[in-house]
Formats: structure tokens, C-alpha cells, sequence
């Protein structure tokens, strides 16, 4: 598959005096903006793309070897390597969360097109692009500012970005006056996140959508997000696979025009629908303090690039989220597994009565470890299976009235929604074998509560480090540390011969803590009580 290389090279000798701008150069220049100038164009300075290009290439130390060859194939062109580069702005505050970076190309006299950066290597970019389903941010606000500085008369305009680049072109555009809009002929939007409705006000798209041109690969989540709608929306094939056709450089090109996939990816229209379904329950400010949080354990152990963050930092990491975390973020988080389950019933699923009281009351948990520990006491060799069993049988049922549903919905397009077909056939097929498998089941049960006797640990070990030493509260939370790790550790190495006398030791284990917590939230509840008659007393 030809890619933007080959058509580089392919156009070597086609100037933009002979042949336009195409949706294949505005790939081009939106990888263009992707180069690290500083240093190389200093304010005030302009440069031609064969110039920067040949500066590049003297640190090939720096450079993927395709990254060279792409350089060296622009250095060598009389398309692209006489456009001079002009009005370069590229900044970084760390402390504002703001990465913002973009080029003025002038293609032609009368002829220039801008560039917007997308999101680079640094965790500030990321986290930057996350600030989106919350809040304007510096990025846009910047955007905006470039544009009204930068659009001048008698000059004619194309504009465009990937990822990031992409939504910075949109805000911005939707934002002008109407006398800079009319100097802009084509809007190049490459995979790029739309406006969020939370935030902004979306009805100004309306008058970018008649020049805007959406360009995005068949397994496209990214261009999916906020989606606008646009009218005018090329579909690419890519010579990666799943998320990883977001990069630009992997797009096919036919013949000097975009190689255009038949339809989308289901898998990543799966995808898309989880991430929805996530963030139609999540209100912005939950969401603000979820990426808050994300970013501040991330960055706990000093990375400030996706490159600095080691596999041995995830421990790290995750250790910083959960003490840190506040009750806002674990909520959100709580959300993740229901919208990968559940995708658009979400919101309906997380606010079922049952749902919101074992998440809302401080007393559900406590009563859901005495059923457990109970039916663990009363039915030593079967609870274990026959709650798995529930659980499964549950999932498995949702899935496949969901999978119906949707069929429905398509009139039977087995092609469009053979994703959600195939997980649902392979949901059906691992329970049949869980349940007819000698063993299957035992495995996986005692795989599942040995995980949550540890997981119960954890959350006691966490409430002892704020207990004060040797007090009734320590010394609770302190056994049942030791006692949940133990039995947990037991519970998933124990052969089937000893189901008996393990579930009976969790059950009388789960009853205890139950017990305890419950006794523990009656007395505070008294003590509120004592403390508001005392209120109401005070004269």
C-alpha cells in the first residue's frame, strides 16, 4: 500500500503552481507540523520546508529510519521543499496545561495553508486533550488567537490538523468573524475529535461545515469522539491495525488521491459506544477531577514524556491514584467496567435502584459480605459456583437481548454488527464450557474470590494506615488484613477436596466484617443523631 512517502516522491516534480492543493498535501503538511523547529526557526525567521527538512537530517541520531527517508523526500522536492515555513509558534506551559503548535506554509503568493499540531509526546499533551470533555482550554483559546492575527486580506486560506490539530482548526474557525471565514476555502479535519457539547456551544459549526473535508481511517476512535456530523467525510484504509491507523503516515494513497476504505471498523465503533456511554453519565466536573487524578499519578514519578513512564512506574502509579484519588474520580472510574459491558444502556444499568444503592448506600457493602459470607457458611461446596453461576448467566443474558437489539435496529446487517455477533457467540461458548468443563467452574470461582478476599485486604490495609495505633478500629482492620490475604491466597492454590472447609472459613470470615462494618455505621449513625438532638436542644 502506497502511503504519503511514495506520494512525496511521486509529486516530486508537480509544483503547486501546476497542480492545487489536495487532501493528500494537507496530510503532508499536517505531518510537517509535527517537526521539532525549536532551534531551528528562531522568531522573526523564515525558512523553506527543504531547509528545515536538511536541519533535521543532520541529527539523523534523532530520526526513525522512515522518518529520514520522509525528510529526505521533502528536502528533495519542488512541491514541497520551496514552501516557506512562516509565523511558526510553538509553546509548552506545564504549569497551564497547554501544548500548542502550528504553521504557517505559504504555498503560493496568494495561497497559504495553516497547520495545527496535534497532540505530541509530552504528558502535558495528553492531558491537555483530556481537558476537552470538560473545559476550553489554552490550546483552543490560542487557536483562535493565531487565526484572527494571522488570516489576512487578499490572501486565501486552506486550514487543517490531525488529532488535536483537528479540533484546534474547528474551534478556532467556528469562532471568526465572518469576513476571515469567507477568506478560507478548505477546512481539512484528519481524525480529529469534534467540540464538546458539555462545554460549548456546537450550533457554530454550522457555518464551517460547508468547507470542512473529515478525513479518517477505517478503525477510527479518536475522529469518532464528540463527533460533528460532518457532510464530507473520507474513509482510509491503513497499513496498521486497530488504534495504531490514528497515525497519519500509515493512510493509503492511490494514484495521488486518498486509498478510501468500504466502511468503518466495528470493533472500533464498539469502542466509540463505550466511550460514550462513559461519558454520557459523567458529569464535566466528575470528569475534571478524574483526569486531575489520572495525570497527577502519572506523573507522580516525575515523567513529563510518554517515553519517561516505565512499565516499573505502574505500580507506582496506581498505588498514587488509589490514595489519592477522590470520591468523584472513583466513581467515574467505578463506571469503566459498566460501559464496556453495557456501552448506551450505561447510564440506564448504573441508575437501576439496586445498582444505585449498593454504590451509594455505606451500608450495601457491609450487607452484600454478610449474604456472601452467609451462603459461603450455609453451602460450603456449591455458593461459590452458584454465585459465579448468577453473575455469568446475567452477563451473558444482557449480552445477547443487547446483540438482538441491535440486529433489530440494523435489520439483521450481520456485516456491521458482526463484532458485537462474535463477542456475543464467544460470551455464549465460555459459559457453556464454564458450566459443562469439570473443573471450568471450580477454576474460575475460586480464581474470582481468591482476587476479591485480596482485593479485600488491600481496602482494609488502605483504612488501617488512618487508624490510630492499637485502638479497637486498628486492631479490626489489622486482622482482617491478614485474615483476607491469607484466605485469599488459600482460596486460589486449595485443591476441590478442601472446598469445603475454605468456603466455611471465607464464609465465617465475610460474616464477621459484615457484621463489624454494619455495627461500626449503626454507631455512627447514633452518634448523629445524639449530636443533632444536641443542636436542637441548644438553646
Amino acid at each position: 500500500m502506497d502511503t504519503i512517502l511514495d506520494y512525496i516522491r511521486w509529486m516530486r516534480d508537480v509544483p503547486f503552481s501546476v497542480k492545487d492543493v489536495t487532501e493528500v498535501d494537507s496530510i503532508v503538511f499536517s505531518f510537517l507540523s509535527y517537526m521539532n523547529l525549536k532551534g531551528i526557526v528562531t522568531k522573526g525567521r523564515q525558512m523553506t520546508v527543504a531547509q528545515c527538512c536538511r536541519a533535521l537530517l543532520a541529527h539523523p541520531e534523532s530520526l526513525s529510519a522512515h522518518h529520514q527517508a520522509l525528510y529526505e523526500a521533502l528536502a528533495d522536492s519542488r512541491r514541497f521543499g520551496p514552501v516557506v515555513i512562516g509565523s511558526y509558534k510553538d509553546s509548552l506551559q506545564e504549569e497551564k496545561d497547554v501544548q500548542f503548535c502550528v504553521m504557517l506554509f505559504k504555498v503560493r503568493k496568494n495561497l497559504h495553508y495553516i497547520a495545527f499540531r496535534g497532540t505530541d509526546n509530552t504528558l502535558t499533551g495528553w492531558k491537555e486533550d483530556f481537558m476537552t470533555c470538560f473545559t476550553l482550554t489554552g490550546g483552543q483559546r490560542m487557536a483562535l488567537t493565531y487565526l484572527k492575527s494571522h488570516i489576512r486580506p487578499g490572501i486565501r486560506y486552506d486550514i487543517g490538523g490531525h488529532s488535536k490539530g483537528g479540533n484546534l482548526a474547528m474551534y478556532a474557525l467556528s469562532r471568526i468573524s465572518d469576513e476571515k471565514l469567507r477568506q478560507v476555502r478548505h477546512i481539512y479535519l484528519q481524525d480529529a475529535p469534534g467540540l464538546c457539547p458539555d462545554v460549548m456551544d456546537v450550533s457554530s459549526l454550522e457555518r464551517i461545515r460547508p468547507k470542512c473535508i473529515s478525513m479518517r481511517p477505517a478503525f477510527s476512535v479518536i475522529g469518532r469522539l464528540f463527533d460533528p456530523g460532518m457532510p464530507d467525510v473520507r474513509l482510509v484504509q491503513s497499513s496498521a491495525d486497530g488504534i495504531m491507523q490514528h497515525d497519519i503516515e500509515t493512510w493509503g494513497v492511490d494514484h495521488g488521491d486518498l486509498l478510501l476504505a468500504a466502511a468503518p471498523d466495528p470493533a472500533a465503533e464498539r469502542i466509540v459506544e463505550t466511550a460514550e456511554g462513559w461519558l454520557d453519565g459523567v458529569s464535566t466536573e466528575e470528569r475534571r477531577h478524574f483526569v486531575d487524578d489520572v495525570f497527577r499519578a502519572v506523573e507522580s514519578g516525575g515523567a513529563r514524556t510518554v517515553e519517561e513512564l516505565s512499565s516499573g512506574s505502574v505500580d507506582s502509579m496506581l498505588a498514587t491514584f488509589r490514595s489519592s484519588a477522590g470520591k468523584e474520580t472513583l466513581e467515574a472510574t467505578a463506571r469503566l467496567p459498566f460501559a464496556a459491558l453495557f456501552g448506551k444502556y450505561t447510564d440506564k444499568v448504573w441508575n437501576l435502584r439496586l445498582i444505585r444503592w449498593l454504590r451509594t448506600s455505606d451500608t450495601a457493602a457491609d450487607i452484600l459480605l454478610l449474604v456472601c459470607g452467609f451462603l459461603l457458611h450455609m453451602l460450603p461446596i456449591h455458593s461459590m459456583g452458584v454465585i459465579v453461576s448468577l453473575v455469568l448467566t446475567s452477563l451473558v443474558t444482557f449480552e445477547v437481548l443487547v446483540t438482538l437489539r441491535h440486529l433489530l435496529d440494523s435489520h439483521w446487517d450481520l456485516k456491521s454488527e458482526h463484532v458485537r455477533v462474535n463477542t456475543c457467540i464467544m460470551m455464549i461458548a465460555i459459559a457453556y464450557v464454564l458450566f459443562v468443563k469439570e473443573q471450568a467452574l471450580f477454576n474460575l470461582s475460586t480464581t474470582i474470590f481468591g482476587i476479591l478476599f485480596l482485593v479485600l485486604a488491600y481496602n482494609n490495609a488502605i483504612v488501617l494506615r488512618s487508624c490510630q495505633l492499637w485502638t479497637v478500629p486498628w486492631i479490626r482492620h489489622l486482622m482482617m488484613t491478614a485474615m483476607f490475604a491469607f484466605v485469599g491466597f488459600f482460596v486460589m492454590v486449595s485443591a476441590e477436596h478442601e472446598i469445603s472447609w475454605y468456603a466455611s472459613m471465607a464464609g465465617n470470615l465475610l460474616m464477621f466484617d459484615g457484621i463489624s462494618g454494619l455495627a461500626h455505621e449503626m454507631q455512627k449513625r447514633k452518634h448523629r443523631s445524639q449530636k443533632k438532638k444536641g443542636v436542637k436542644n441548644t438553646p
